[in-house]
């Protein structure tokens, strides 16, 4: 009867391994959780800075329509006076 020697690699059990592929495997994990939160940390900075901006712009805004309607105001307070100080003569 014939005899062949085993390879090295054969003599290694089937779960060791896999084994060692999933130690790979599971390191994986981590990294894409530290990547996906990365990425949302990004997005919060960027919507952050977002709403930022935008209240600055909103109280710019608001500045500017509270002095135009003040000068708006006035310009037709000073029309009706003027009217009314023209039909009382």
């Amino acid at each position: 009867m014939l005899t062949t020697k085993r390879r090295p690699s054969r003599l290694i059990s089937g779960n060791q391994r896999f084994s060692r592929s999933n130690m790979q495997k599971s390191s994986v994990g981590p990294l894409v959780a530290g990547l996906v939160l990365v990425v949302l940390a990004a997005i919060y900075g960027y919507m952050y800075f977002q709403v930022n901006s935008q209240e600055k712009k909103m109280t710019e805004l608001q500045t500017v329509i509270a002095k135009d309607s003040q000068t708006v105001s006035g310009v037709v307070n000073f029309i009706n006076t003027s009217l009314s100080g023209t039909q009382n003569k």
